[in-house]
């Protein structure tokens, strides 16, 4: 975390009770939809973990034609 961050975000100034707020949302919410679990047409999954910005963008455009 960057001191500009701690300076301008008072909730994460308490570097401690910020961890156990991160913590507890781990704990409660998915980042992540389950394979099939999202219904709509217009909607595509990216694992981006190994991709750049960029070849993530071009799969957006493209499927979308945008």
């Amino acid at each position: 975390m960057t001191e500009n961050r701690l300076k301008n975000k008072a909730s994460k100034r308490e570097i401690e009770e910020s961890n156990a707020r991160l913590a507890r949302d781990d704990e409660k919410y998915r980042l992540e939809s389950y394979e099939g679990e999202i219904p709509f047409e217009n909607y595509m999954k990216i694992d981006n973990s190994e991709l750049a910005p960029e070849v993530a963008a071009r799969m957006i455009k493209e499927r979308f034609s945008l």
